[in-house]
């Protein structure tokens, strides 16, 4: 981490096993099991499991979040983390920040067997509107957006090239 970051700044008062930990890359996890065709149940550390539906209300039901919405949705809460980190680093008070997140997504049915090459699927666009209330002139506010978006693992995620590995487990058999 530089040193500006650590020596006589905003993160000057946190102790120092915090900082390093904040200089290196780890793995993160996730554990999904599928209950059902259509639903499944997704864990991340000892937090309670998510509820993830790709049905989109066939059933007549309200479904749970899909797991594109999801993505939204981290996508935006990743963002308002860096926003805000940011601000603070800068001086900047916010007094409000709202994200509303959208996109376009290209559909496929979700029923297509194997052998078939599907069209292009996942989002064309994605629009994010930032509503920030801050004591900085919008020149300093434009500055600390295109910042969040450049240090934004989610953001970089999804607008760079990242290596995919999807292995099938061998079966055990008793």
């Amino acid at each position: 981490m530089p040193a500006s970051m650590t020596e006589g700044g905003p993160l000057d008062g946190l102790p120092s096993e915090v900082k390093a930990h904040m200089a290196i890359d780890r793995t993160l996890r996730c554990r999904t099991v599928a209950s059902h065709a259509t639903r499944v149940s997704a864990r991340i550390r000892s937090l309670p499991d998510m509820q993830i539906e790709q049905e989109l209300g066939l059933d007549g039901l309200e479904p749970d979040a899909t797991p594109s919405e999801l993505l939204l949705a981290t996508l935006s809460a990743c963002l308002a983390k860096r926003i805000h980190a940011n601000a603070t680093i800068g001086n900047i008070a916010i007094a409000t920040l709202v994200l509303d997140v959208e996109a376009d997504l290209a559909v496929s049915p979700i029923w297509t067997g194997p052998g078939r090459e599907p069209a292009p699927v996942g989002f064309e666009v994605v629009r994010v509107k930032v509503h920030l209330n801050a004591s900085a002139p919008p020149e300093a506010l434009r500055a600390l957006l295109s910042h969040a978006v450049l240090w934004s693992p989610v953001a970089n995620s999804m607008h760079s090239p990242v290596h995919l590995d999807v292995t099938l487990v061998p079966q055990v058999h008793p």
